[in-house]
């Protein structure tokens, strides 16, 4: 079971990130199933979504579109 956090997800998003490729190389194991079930809550949903639209000042729906996450 892999419990997703808030720096793992900003990391993940963002390419300018120090831990984005580590980040990306730890999704896609997760995606092959390496580390068994994904749990992501909705307070981490929330707290993400929060810190990116405060950081970036952008509308998320657009990064998310942009990265096929929609």
């Amino acid at each position: 079971v892999v419990i997703i956090d808030t720096g793992f997800l900003l990391a993940l998003w963002n390419g300018n990130d120090d831990f984005h490729t580590m980040a990306k190389n730890v999704m896609r194991s997760m995606l092959h199933n390496k580390f068994g079930k994904i749990i992501l809550s909705a307070y981490v949903f929330d707290e993400t979504m929060t810190l990116a639209l405060v950081r970036t000042n952008q509308v998320l729906c657009v990064v998310l579109r942009t990265k096929g996450l929609r």
